[in-house]
């Protein structure tokens, strides 16, 4: 939790003047522990470098490079100059990059659609791989984190599909809305945060962090959400190439490349670890709604996926259990005295008392567990199954709530939400984004009640 602590406290500095900026700011932040790019939409005034020059704080020692794109831009201004030396000494052409992108840890590049083919192309590198071919060497780039911004989209049929794809994060930064917070930009002075204030990310944390994620799980319900959302936006294109004529406009609009779908992974599993979290849970996926669109009338249409893939997988076993007649069963195979056994999704384990009465003691606390033998799980540190007690009698594992049971005692028939109702399901999923320091969209909320309520309705019918 110490991270997630910190993470708040810094957050809390870096937009300590920067009104109605929270979530923007968190999300810039997000996207450089990640080590990926986030590209900001906005008129202009409106603080995108603003954003850009705050997350150079947030690490320690962060040299930074800004630079205004046009059409006459060179890669000299972006790369470094040629180094005359080497070209007429050795004959070798390369840039002398210090004080550049090359060596810096935050960038951020204004206007990116302006750049010029060269410069673009450089940059598809830059962007994935963060390697930088300089002449005949190829440079690891130090850069943590990319911000480019522009008041517009990339221009259609210009080839610059491939340059938009790198940047897995996309937000739209508005103009100040709320009076109160417009008073006091007019009014009030700055306060710009020091590094001693801030108190920033040292590489140590940084490779700490990588660890972490490392270790995250993603469990088999957000697999199922990811594939769930997968099929929705395919659904989407589908349906618009069939009402236009310009078909491959329409199947654009809702591509997700291979390579965002793992990358969208990764962001999940640091949102998790950054948030004190050893398994990535519903909130995390709720930031999709800022790595799925590719225009700005597919916004509203990709959020709605999101939470409807959301609702759909949490609310599909409890349409179908509380739809039937579920009879309690008190005849059971007998167990020895060590083991309890759990009812999985289907599956049947083992699991040690010791070790479940360990997990009844902190409640609260995510345990991992490998299996040994003919089903038997055991706790380790790090494993397959992502397991934690809820209350007496059930295991949280992968995120199927799951019954157990010693000899002789009756169970419930298995359903992950068998003791819940809708509401619950509901609030419980609002709890967990309320929880989460880079979901702060109150959008999001309006949509899943909006989709609830429909699937409500749909089980009304039902009974």
């Amino acid at each position: 939790m110490e991270i997630r602590k910190r993470t708040l406290q810094l957050l809390k500095a870096l937009t300590q003047d920067a009104y109605e900026r929270k979530e923007v700011m968190a999300l810039s932040l997000l996207s450089a522990l990640a080590g990926e790019s986030i590209f900001l939409l906005g008129l202009p005034g409106v603080g995108k470098s603003m954003i850009a020059r705050k997350l150079k704080l947030a690490f320690e020692n962060a040299r930074s490079f800004e630079y205004l794109m046009s059409r006459f831009s060179t890669p000299d201004e972006i790369f470094g100059p040629v180094s005359i030396t080497k070209l007429r000494d050795k004959d070798t052409y390369q840039r002398v990059t210090k004080g550049y992108l090359p060596e810096s840890e935050i960038v951020f590049l204004d206007e990116i659609w302006k750049a010029g083919p060269a410069i673009q192309n450089s940059l598809l590198t830059v962007l994935n791989e963060k390697i930088y071919h300089n002449g005949d060497c190829d440079i690891k780039l130090p850069i943590r984190g990319i911000i480019a911004a522009s008041n517009e989209l990339p221009a259609e049929g210009e080839g610059l599909e491939a340059l938009w794809d790198r940047f897995l994060l996309r937000y739209v930064v508005k103009p100040i809305s709320l009076r109160e917070n417009f008073v006091k930009l007019i009014l009030g002075q700055r306060n710009d945060s020091s590094v001693e204030e801030i108190k920033p990310f040292t590489l140590a944390d940084c490779t700490k962090l990588d660890e972490m994620v490392q270790q995250c799980v993603i469990p088999n319900e957000i697999v199922d959400m990811l594939y769930e959302l997968r099929q929705s936006l395919a659904s989407l294109a589908k349906n618009e190439i069939e009402d236009t004529s310009n078909e491959n406009e329409n199947e654009l609009k809702y591509y997700i490349s291979d390579r965002r779908w793992r990358k969208i992974a990764n962001v999940m599993k640091v949102s998790a670890c950054v948030n004190g979290r050893k398994m990535v849970d519903v909130s995390d996926f709720m930031l999709l709604v800022h790595m799925l669109w590719n225009s700005d009338d597919c916004y509203e249409k990709c959020c709605n996926a999101v939470a409807n893939s959301v609702v759909a997988c949490r609310l599909k076993d409890y349409m179908i259990n509380k739809s039937k007649n579920k009879q309690q069963s008190n005849s059971f195979e007998k167990i020895d005295k060590i083991h309890y056994w759990v009812d999985c999704n289907g599956y049947c384990f083992k699991i040690k008392i010791f070790d479940y009465e360990k997990m009844l003691a902190s409640p609260r606390e995510v345990y991992f567990g490998q299996e040994v033998k003919d089903g038997e799980l055991e706790l380790v540190d790090f494993g397959p199954y992502a397991m934690q007690v809820y209350k007496e009698g059930y295991v949280c594992i992968n995120s199927f709530n799951s019954p157990l049971r010693k000899t002789g005692n009756s169970y419930v028939t298995n359903t992950s939400t068998c003791d819940e109702s809708i509401e619950d399901v509901y609030n419980s999923i609002i709890r967990l984004i309320n929880e989460n320091m880079f979901v702060t969209d109150s959008n999001l909320c309006v949509v899943l009640r909006s989709i609830f309520v429909e699937y409500e309705k749909k089980f009304q019918k039902i009974q």
